[in-house]
């Protein structure tokens, strides 16, 4: 609370296969349609990542940054 930081995540136990790739599905059919979008805002290279690291320390990323290669 103090720092303003949160973890999410998804707890998949419990489901089949086949519901787990129903589940697929259905997220694939709503980002398809458009109904459901990445959060993602930035994307850098590889060789971009000591400068975003260094940003995202200094607090000078709004969003989502990820790594692509």
């Amino acid at each position: 609370m103090i720092t303003n930081r949160s973890l999410v995540g998804v707890f998949a136990g419990g489901y089949s296969r086949d519901e787990l790739d129903e589940i697929h599905a259905q997220l694939a059919a709503l980002v398809r349609d458009g109904r459901l979008r990445n959060a993602v805002t930035e994307e850098v290279s590889f060789d971009e990542l000591p400068q975003a690291l260094q940003r995202m320390a200094d607090r000078g990323v709004v969003g989502k940054l990820v790594m692509v290669p």
